[in-house]
């Protein structure tokens, strides 16, 4: 969140995720704080939207030293998660250290897919870094300029994930 506002931007892109899921998808928000790497909302039904906007509207993200943590809560939280598609998505200016590959290759081997949003990078590296993730996680990669598209890149996301869940076939 190491750009104008954007502490009020992870926020927003929080809610605009949620709000693109129904009441039966499982949502859930990871974040790096003063307490460290850690669940800031448990992966819960997004059945009351309301309680879980006030939980958001009370996170207070930093910039973490690393993906491995984070990426370890999700892998954990996700892995034995009864849900037909598993996705995560990460915003980050890409400065913190890479995952362990042999973390990646466990959450791929979890059909556990990876997707990236780098905003703010402070060289060309931490967007690569970012890149690389998505591919590992065989997710999209997305490298933001203007802060408001934000949203609409969380929003598209869901939106495709819910779409992976349609199937269209002939029916006997």
């Amino acid at each position: 969140c190491e750009f104008a506002d954007g502490n009020t931007w992870a926020k927003e892109i929080a809610k605009a995720a949620l709000n693109a899921l129904s009441k039966h998808d499982l949502y859930g928000v990871l974040l790096y704080d003063m307490r460290g790497e850690r669940w800031a909302i448990d992966l819960t039904e997004a059945l009351d939207k309301a309680r879980l906007v006030r939980q958001i509207d009370t996170l207070n993200p930093m910039d973490m030293p690393s993906f491995d943590n984070t990426l370890q809560q999700a892998y954990a939280g996700l892995k034995n998660c009864n849900a037909a598609l598993k996705h995560i998505v990460i915003i980050s200016d890409g400065d913190p250290s890479q995952p362990a590959q042999g973390l990646a290759t466990a959450i791929m081997n979890a059909k556990i897919t990876i997707s990236t949003v780098c905003i703010n990078p402070h060289s060309p590296r931490d967007s690569t870094v970012m890149q690389q993730l998505s591919i590992w996680g065989k997710g999209r990669h997305y490298d933001v300029v203007n802060p408001r598209h934000l949203p609409q890149i969380f929003v598209k996301e869901a939106a495709v994930i819910r779409k992976s869940l349609i199937f269209e076939e002939t029916f006997r």
